[in-house]
């Protein structure tokens, strides 16, 4: 086991150790790679040492085995610090023996945390720390709903995040909600979105900032949030985006062409009959299917699927970029089971993390790569978007097919892209062209401008408050 280190924080880390210390409620924008977790356990030390109760810490589930367990034993200022874990069958039992310092629990947890602990007034914490804080951006789910009653009960509260606003400013309401219940946004969506947006549409709303509206929301939460510029990180290598044309042959892009006209003449006639957008979307997973080379039929029973397999140009390209890389290690990121099935076949017996991976196999994968034993690690974005730390072995990720999701897409180059990296970074996308894989690219594209947008808008607002500029 390595000997822990002492953690001597950088400069900006220290300005937001100080700062949680003073604001009770407070939101960390941080670069993924910025230290959040060495952070959250300097600020956790700093009540435990002031004789505070425990915190609980609620994130993603590969985060709570991962990264905070991690974290507690690499710096020798934290190995005191007792953690538990609220999983499985055992966890009333733990959390009621009442010794540790930090409890740790992961986001599905919060149903069994309001039936069994806020329910009958059982909380022995005054911190709460959400790590990942995005995974509450909707407002009207039912885990919203439990840590606003949460919030409700303890003294502190920190939101921690590299992508607070994934997709839209919208997303940013809920979240500051938990810290000011409403004070700087609004008491409730409704009101935020009359003040900041205005709607077009009919059928389908869609709310548009308003002008004027960035800099509004910046100043209000600008007293709760601290942001860093990146430049203030250690230096990282830059990250390139190598995009591959996989190129149809005639034959398969025409009963493509007819395909999605097909299902794109369904989409209008379900807007025009009103159906939910969800469902809508439905049909363009057809089309991201059949440019992935395959499509999915239910059976009648309606209970399951058999899969027609359309074209091998995509798994072909595969498997020439895997030869090509001639043992460099390589990051692939699928999303669609048969995928996953596609490609083992193509590539044999490689390691994967995906949606039913169990903690060790993760924790397993994890050093196998770091330790660079391995040359191919696939693995499902939803699983892991957060919490692991890949950059010590290798510096190539592949996508194999999109996300829809900017912050699975962001979130997954991060585990390369982050501080400990000694390579420049390559994000290889493999994209059907002339399929919907290009709207998909475009996508993801426009929701990082978005994103950036916020979050430097922000920075450069705090940066003339502190230089009494006039904004």
């Amino acid at each position: 086991m390595n000997t822990p280190k002492l953690f001597n924080p950088h400069l900006y880390q220290e300005r937001a150790i100080d700062l949680a210390k003073k604001i009770k409620k407070l939101a960390l924008w941080l670069p993924m790679g910025a230290g959040k977790s060495a952070i959250g356990l300097s600020l956790i030390k700093y009540l435990r040492d002031s004789n505070e109760k425990p915190t609980l810490i609620v994130a993603p589930k590969t985060v709570v085995f991962g990264t905070w367990m991690q974290e507690s034993l690499k710096w020798e200022q934290f190995k005191h610090l007792k953690i538990e874990i609220l999983h499985g069958k055992n966890k009333d039992s733990i959390y009621l023996a009442n010794n540790a310092d930090i409890y740790l629990l992961n986001y599905e947890g919060l149903a069994w945390l309001e039936s069994t602990i806020i329910k009958h007034k059982r909380i022995n914490f005054n911190t709460v720390i959400f790590d990942e804080s995005s995974k509450l951006k909707s407002w009207s789910t039912k885990r919203f709903k439990i840590c606003r009653k949460l919030c409700n009960s303890v003294d502190r509260v920190v939101l921690l995040s590299a992508t607070p606003s994934p997709n839209h400013y919208l997303d940013l309401w809920s979240q500051y909600f938990l810290l000011d219940k409403g004070g700087r946004l609004g008491k409730t969506v409704s009101m935020f979105r009359s003040s900041y947006f205005h709607e077009e549409g009919y059928e389908f709303k869609k709310y548009i900032l308003r002008p004027g509206g960035e800099k509004l929301i910046t100043e209000k939460v600008s007293d709760i949030t601290f942001r860093i510029d990146e430049k203030e990180l250690p230096y990282i290598p830059e990250m390139r985006v190598n995009t591959i044309n996989v190129v149809l042959d005639r034959k398969t892009q025409d009963a493509y062409n007819k395909f999605e006209k097909t299902m794109f003449y369904e989409l209008e006639s379900l807007e025009e009959e009103g159906i939910e957008a969800f469902n809508a979307a439905s049909l363009t997973q057809k089309c991201r299917q059949f440019a992935q080379g395959f499509l999915y039929h239910e059976i009648e029973d309606g209970k399951t699927r058999k899969v027609e397999n359309v074209h091998t140009h995509k798994i072909d390209a595969l498997k020439d970029i895997v030869e090509g890389m001639n043992g460099t290690p390589l990051l692939i990121a699928y999303n669609f089971k048969h995928e996953l099935n596609m490609i083992l076949e193509a590539l044999g017996d490689v390691p994967v993390i995906g949606s039913g991976s169990k903690a060790n196999d993760i924790k397993k994968y994890e050093k196998l790569w770091n330790d660079k034993k391995l040359e191919v690690l696939l693995c499902n974005p939803a699983s892991v978007s957060h919490g692991l730390n890949l950059q010590k072995g290798g510096h190539h990720i592949l996508w194999f097919s999109l996300t829809w999701s900017w912050e699975q897409y962001t979130q997954l180059i991060g585990r390369l892209h982050r501080q400990g990296q000694v390579n420049n970074v390559r994000n290889h996308v493999l994209i059907a062209k002339d399929t919907i894989d290009e709207a998909i690219f475009m996508k993801l594209k426009a929701k990082e401008q978005n994103q950036r947008s916020f979050l430097d808008a922000l920075f450069n607002y705090q940066q003339k408050k502190l230089k009494n500029i006039t904004v």
